[in-house]
């Protein structure tokens, strides 16, 4: 710890065990005065600031300031202790403490260690869009306002990505169940539907059941797009565009009365 000296600006370094000697006070090896070393106690010398530089001096009584008949004393609580000396810990005056700013300058960058911070920083990024597509890839690639970039990015690349699937986005013109023209007991399910996404998406696949009078199921069958687009070359359905698909159901062998779809 540290303290300064009110009257000449001395700075000390001081003791826990020399405050408690002398009860917060100390004298100046400088000057020769005795001051509260408590109200400066700091940490740094740079922090170490008098409290009071008006503070006062301890008076010094001669044998003629005596009161007759009564023993010359000083303050009870200063007659059984002696003011610190602080001969220990040289004495300095910290008048022209030198800056931080002053301390040695930073290294120069070299290229090479420009060309390292570079090459670690885009392993870094590369291997945080390996997470990211690790983790939301699948997400990512479904984002119809990413899509178009990430085909963009692909193209550049060589690479392939998944097909936009917006199932959601899919309505449903119209649908019907009805007996085949042949009267063999067939059926023949058709559906029109549209896709209203701004993006071109691959055709859904259909997950058909058809139902009894109590609604339990008699037929249930997934359907792809392979199943119902045989000859057709492209397996994406166009933005807008109302689409119908027909499928033949052979003959049940229970009455069919409702049915149940779902664009997966």
């Amino acid at each position: 710890m540290y303290t300064q000296c009110p009257s000449c600006r001395t700075t000390y370094r001081i003791s826990a065990r020399q405050l408690r000697i002398g009860r917060g006070e100390a004298l100046c090896q400088e000057c020769q005065i005795a001051f509260n070393a408590i109200t400066a106690l700091a940490e740094n010398p740079r922090d170490a600031l008098p409290g009071d530089p008006r503070q006062p001096v301890l008076p010094v009584l001669g044998a003629t300031e005596a009161v007759p008949g009564t023993p010359y004393e000083r303050d009870s609580a200063r007659s059984a202790v002696e003011l610190p000396s602080m001969s220990a810990a040289p004495a300095k005056r910290y008048v022209d403490w030198p800056p931080d700013e002053e301390a040695a300058p930073a290294p120069a960058w070299s290229w090479a260690s420009i060309l390292a911070w570079g090459i670690g920083s885009f392993m870094l990024l590369g291997l945080l869009a390996v997470q990211v597509l690790l983790f939301e890839g699948d997400r990512l690639v479904q984002n119809p306002q990413l899509r178009p970039m990430l085909d963009l990015a692909c193209d550049t690349l060589k690479c392939a990505l998944p097909e936009f699937r917006a199932s959601q986005d899919i309505r449903v013109v119209s649908r019907s169940l009805r007996p085949t023209a042949d009267d063999d007991g067939a059926l023949e399910f058709n559906l029109v539907i549209a896709n209203k996404s701004s993006l071109a998406q691959a055709f859904p696949n259909i997950r058909l059941a058809l139902t009894d009078g109590g609604g339990r199921p008699v037929l249930a069958r997934l359907f792809t797009p392979s199943d119902y687009l045989p000859d057709r070359d492209s397996s994406l359905m166009p933005v807008g565009k109302p689409f119908e698909i027909r499928l033949l159901l052979a003959k049940p062998q229970r009455d069919v009365v409702g049915f149940e779809f779902d664009l997966l």
